[in-house]
């Protein structure tokens, strides 16, 4: 028995000796921590995944060409999941119990972080930063999630302010993406606004590739702004598709609508488009220096709305990490995370978190499309 007791302690010592991690330490080793994200890397949200990958991989190459945080190179993992929700359950597990990871960071897609809340509660796994309009992962109770962005309702509530005490809008139309991150923001605009002041409404599937109906069930109803919930992809078809009728009532976008892919597949039909935006625009001075981590790390890669979400989660990861002070482990991170006060990542307005908060920031600006860049209106 004690030959028994000897060898197993010897076995431990040597693997913790190679950097091996101990049970209680998923996911770190003496020389590294490895963190996962699952991306819909094939689906209509794969341009938007491929920049997040991006965004991430630029900032954590920067981080570990400086050496690390405190000795340790992040390692993280990006895995599709084709926007489906029983895969992503599937891909989150298996980084979890065969990659052992330590947290999820960066992940994106409503429904697919949505599905994923029990098995985190179960395995005890924080998801930092998910890019998602639920409020249930931006301002969320589980102690395990930790938002960065304001949450859909949120969004919804400041464009209907926006359309109504700005624009003074008389007729208002909606458009939304038929699922959790159109339907968050609906439910916000029309409880800001009341049900009444809606002249019509039309829903689409992410992955629609004619919006013909939509756009003819929207222009009957002869409304002076349309509200656009959804996806940068199917924004643009549906401007393209009412320019194509010669139709051009004012157009009031989901922040997504930031991300240069909307311009470029939209082409002259975004012009004058107005877009709530929470992500810093390109061109704002305060984004500057992450712009020259992404020109240093992955030159091609153009500076955006996506490429900043993989960029933020990264950060707001890092800066959790660095005041871990000893063993890092699940309890250690989520302490570190809520000690967050006032973190500027000069992508988004300051974060704080705490025990009793761990939602994202809270604040918008307004900005418009015009000769295919975003001129800032109003700035949060």
């Amino acid at each position: 028995m004690n030959m028994i007791r000897n060898t197993a302690a010897a076995m431990m010592v040597m693997a913790l000796g190679a950097g091996g991690a101990i049970a209680d330490q998923r996911g770190v080793t003496d020389d590294t921590v490895t963190i996962g994200a699952f991306l819909p890397l094939q689906s209509g949200l794969a341009a938007g995944a491929a920049q997040v990958r991006s965004g991430g991989n630029a900032y954590f190459d920067h981080i570990n060409k400086q050496g690390g945080v405190n000795g340790r190179k992040i390692e993280w993992i990006t895995e599709n999941d084709s926007y489906n929700p029983q895969e992503t359950v599937s891909v989150a597990r298996s980084m979890i119990d065969r990659e052992g990871i330590l947290a999820f960071v960066g992940t994106l897609g409503t429904v697919t972080n949505l599905a994923v809340l029990p098995l985190l509660e179960q395995k005890k796994v924080p998801l930092i930063g998910a890019i998602a309009g639920s409020p249930k992962l931006l301002e969320p109770t589980s102690e395990y999630v930790f938002g960065i962005l304001p949450s859909g309702d949120k969004v919804g509530a400041k464009m209907a302010r926006y359309v109504r005490d700005d624009l003074k809008a008389e007729r208002i139309a909606v458009v939304y993406q038929n699922d959790p991150f159109g339907k968050s923001p609906l439910e916000g605009l029309v409880a800001e606004l009341g049900e009444d002041a809606i002249v019509a409404e039309a829903s689409f599937e992410p992955g629609d590739i004619d919006l013909t109906g939509q756009v003819t069930a929207l222009q009957n109803a002869d409304p002076d702004v349309v509200v656009l919930l959804g996806i940068a992809k199917p924004l643009a078809l549906l401007l393209k598709t009412a320019e194509q009728r010669g139709w051009s009532p004012k157009f009031v976008a989901h922040p997504l609508a930031t991300d240069p892919i909307f311009a470029k597949l939209g082409g002259d039909a975004v012009e004058g488009t107005d877009v709530i935006y929470m992500v810093s625009l390109p061109d704002s001075e305060q984004v500057a220096p992450v712009n020259e981590i992404l020109k240093t790390y992955d030159p091609e890669l153009r500076p955006g709305y996506f490429a900043y979400q993989g960029v933020a989660a990264a950060m707001m990861f890092v800066q959790a990490l660095e005041r871990i002070e000893g063993e890092i482990t699940t309890d250690s991170l989520i302490a570190s995370l809520e000690q967050t006060t006032d973190f500027k990542t000069g992508i988004y307005a300051p974060i704080s978190y705490s025990a009793d908060d761990h939602a994202g920031a809270d604040r918008f600006g307004i900005a418009t499309w015009k000769n295919g860049k975003l001129e800032v209106q109003q700035s949060w």
